[in-house]
């Protein structure tokens, strides 16, 4: 599991090409939905549920790269195809790194 943290919604503003209204949405967005919470010095934590979301994304994120850059192709490429993988590709990764580790 991921690291339990907190972040201010200031320091996600203050990413290039992100404004402070489209944070704002978005964190509403993430708060109606469950995924996190938010106190009053504006601290962002995620919830139980927004934890078991982020721990599919490193999942996946780590069993699609480890596999692509294990078969030779270059980080950058791998990263891009991460994002188009389907859940029934991801399945059959995660059984061939199962026999097969890299």
């Amino acid at each position: 599991m991921i690291d339990k943290g907190c972040v201010r919604s200031v320091a996600v503003a203050d990413a290039p090409g992100v404004s402070k209204p489209t944070v704002s949405r978005f964190l509403k967005g993430l708060v109606d939905e469950g995924y996190i919470s938010t106190s009053d010095n504006r601290a962002i934590e995620l919830t139980q549920q927004g934890l078991v979301i982020a721990d599919e994304i490193i999942e996946r994120h780590n069993i699609i790269l480890d596999l692509l850059i294990g078969l030779g192709v270059e980080r950058a490429v791998a990263c891009e195809m991460e994002h188009i993988i389907s859940p029934q590709c991801l399945a059959a990764f995660k059984a061939f790194a199962g026999r097969n580790p890299l």
